[in-house]
């Protein structure tokens, strides 16, 4: 089954991550899960550590080639 999962920028405007997966691997069938908006936290030092972290999601397991979202 696809979801979205909200990774970032709870109770803050920075930091926003959002993971789209469309896998299923109970089946084996193909599908995508990519990581949109990847933003960094900033302000208090609290917030900003929390980019050093890990992600919630290994990186080997996020697609390498997401959609183009915003182009300015």
């Amino acid at each position: 089954m696809a979801y979205l999962q909200f990774l970032g920028a709870a109770g803050t405007v920075t930091g926003s991550k959002h993971l789209i997966n469309t896998r299923n691997d109970a089946a084996s069938k193909p599908g995508i899960q990519v990581l949109i908006d990847c933003g960094l936290f900033q302000g208090p030092k609290e917030w900003r550590e929390r980019n050093w972290q890990d992600t919630p999601i290994p990186a080997r397991e996020i697609d390498p080639n997401p959609p183009l979202t915003c182009a300015r």
